[in-house]
């Protein structure tokens, strides 16, 4: 046909409202739906398809301790209390996601991530550090572009 081209992009299968360019940049939202596009054009009755592409939000950047009381998703943690003589005494502190390298840090001094967790991991034990409130940052690197999360904990006696 030689009429008008047309799109329409696609989360999960539902049209996204305004995605209807030649292009289409992600956004949050997408993050683990499948994202595809539908081309159509004026006066062209073939078969058209599209493969879709799994977004994954690795932009972001989520520290995640799985056991908090009544949050069993395991869901991102801005702050944590560790105690040096109750419980619990130490957390470990997980990235989900897939970066290119990871740079941990407990109150601005670098920190080696557990061994065989491949940087993904680090446990902060409550009797390595002062009573008060401390902060953990990660800096992790996904194809050339750094991405950073700083959280603050606690250490009570």
């Amino acid at each position: 046909g030689t009429g008008t081209i047309s799109y329409q992009w696609k989360r999960g299968g539902a049209d996204i409202a305004g995605g209807t360019g030649a292009s289409y940049t992600p956004v949050a939202a997408d993050a683990g739906y499948g994202v595809s596009v539908t081309v159509g054009r004026e006066g062209y009755s073939g078969a058209i398809s599209s493969a879709a592409l799994t977004v994954q939000n690795q932009a972001g950047i989520t520290l995640v301790y799985p056991t908090v009381p009544d949050d069993p998703a395991g869901s991102a943690l801005s702050s944590f209390t560790i105690y040096k003589t109750g419980s619990p005494n130490s957390h470990e502190l997980s990235v989900q996601g897939d970066f290119d390298s990871y740079y941990w840090e407990v109150d601005g001094a670098h920190k080696p991530a557990d061994a065989g967790s491949e940087g993904k991991t680090l446990t902060l034990a409550a009797a390595d550090y002062s009573a008060g409130e401390h902060y953990v940052s990660l800096e992790v690197s996904l194809q050339g572009t750094p991405y950073s999360k700083t959280i603050t904990f606690t250490v009570g006696n």
